[in-house]
């Protein structure tokens, strides 16, 4: 009886898959929430002065957001680079405004998509 000592490799998925279906449903919440917020971002720049660059910025992040969530559904490298850095940066602002509920969901968020890092390569 001979003992191997390498343990068996994990399967990496192919680039012919498609997206989790956790990831697929983050995408399309994601998407939603996005659109909602470039809805807003008008009547943010509707107020003038300095609410035209707030509006503006909203407009861009979310049109961003859209971007990303695309990416992540089609398995795309950057996307899922994107959403880990943008993840991390929201968890570690939401602490830092002692939001833990926010930076706890943001924690979750960001560790799943660390987690299917795989079909991301």
């Amino acid at each position: 009886m001979t003992v191997n000592s390498t343990p068996p490799e994990t399967p990496t998925p192919s680039r012919s898959q498609t997206a989790p279906l956790g990831v697929k449903v983050f995408c399309v919440f994601s998407g939603v929430a996005s659109v909602i917020a470039a809805v807003l971002s008008f009547a943010i720049a509707g107020r003038g002065g300095v609410f035209v660059l707030l509006g503006l910025l909203v407009l861009v992040l979310s049109v961003a957001q859209v971007i990303v969530s695309i990416g992540l559904w089609t398995l795309q490298s950057w996307a899922w680079a994107w959403a880990v850095v943008l993840y991390g940066l929201s968890a570690l602002l939401r602490f830092l405004q002692s939001d833990l509920f926010g930076a706890a969901f943001s924690f979750v968020i960001l560790g799943y998509l660390v987690s299917k890092e795989a079909y991301y390569r």
